[in-house]
């Protein structure tokens, strides 16, 4: 919980959003390079950063902010410094990525509560891109 100074509050945000034209760009390095800036920005924009993960050409972010900070200006934010830093870290995307963007236009957010729900969308967002989260997407299919 944080406070203010006539204030408390808790609260998450889960964003996802992807890359321009589904482009499966988001290696291990890239993925790595995108998680430190977007600690980054958290921290310079005053946002608790909780998981980042990737999987490929997508991201799954869980973060937390004032109330009054909008989430959709949270995630222009960290969209555009992201696409910029990027591109210059890595400028071989350019060539993949016609245009000059990085990210595609939408994204989807949602409220995240407290106690385990919050747990459970912590581990969801870390595992994104790992083995165990792709046999379990399986499984659920399956069902």
């Amino acid at each position: 919980m944080k406070v203010g100074s006539h204030t408390r509050w808790k609260s998450r945000y889960h964003y996802v959003w992807g890359t321009k034209y589904r482009h499966n760009i988001l290696t291990i390095p890239v993925s790595k390079y995108l998680k430190k800036l977007v600690m980054e920005i958290c921290y310079c924009y005053e946002y608790t950063f909780d998981a980042l993960g990737t999987d490929g050409d997508h991201v799954h972010l869980l973060l937390g902010a004032t109330p009054s900070q909008r989430p959709d200006q949270i995630v222009r934010t960290i969209k555009s410094i992201t696409a910029r830093k990027l591109f210059k870290k890595h400028p071989s995307l350019k060539k993949i990525l016609w245009g000059g963007s990085l990210w595609a236009v939408g994204y989807y957010w949602a409220t995240v509560g407290e106690g385990q729900s919050n747990e459970v969308m912590r581990e969801y967002v870390s595992n994104q891109g790992s083995k165990e989260e792709k046999t379990r997407i399986k499984q659920l299919r399956l069902l």
